[in-house]
């Protein structure tokens, strides 16, 4: 009986933690480490007229430091095979594209993806 309860407990625990978002597994991670990555997120898509390899997207933003003198830098990067252009990117897909890259990143949250036309901004 108790080994029914214990499977059974087991089950859904993988149940709950397979549905969080992106942004909950984010989030999870900077909880769990203090990465602050999250902030750092926050932050940089908090500019409303963002345009890959503008300065700003290039320069980045930073999360405070987190109590062991480490700050979280997050940017987006052109390509070396990409054109320069100024592509606008939403807010929305500021954010989504960051949060699944660092849901699927390492345990303080640190990870990296392609997007944009040709794959030609690394976030």
């Amino acid at each position: 009986m108790q080994l029914l309860t214990y499977l059974t407990l087991a089950l859904l625990a993988a149940t709950c933690s397979a549905a969080l978002t992106p942004r909950q597994r984010c989030q999870q991670k900077c909880k769990a480490t203090r990465s602050g990555v999250c902030v750092a997120i926050q932050r940089f898509c908090s500019k409303k007229d963002l345009t890959a390899n503008s300065p700003y997207s290039m320069r980045g933003a930073w999360s405070e430091r987190n109590g062991k003198g480490i700050g979280t830098h997050v940017f987006v990067a052109p390509k070396n095979h990409c054109p320069y252009g100024s592509d606008w990117i939403p807010q929305k897909y500021c954010l989504s594209q960051f949060y699944e890259d660092r849901a699927k990143g390492d345990k303080y949250g640190h990870g990296v993806g392609s997007y944009g036309r040709k794959d030609c901004q690394e976030f």
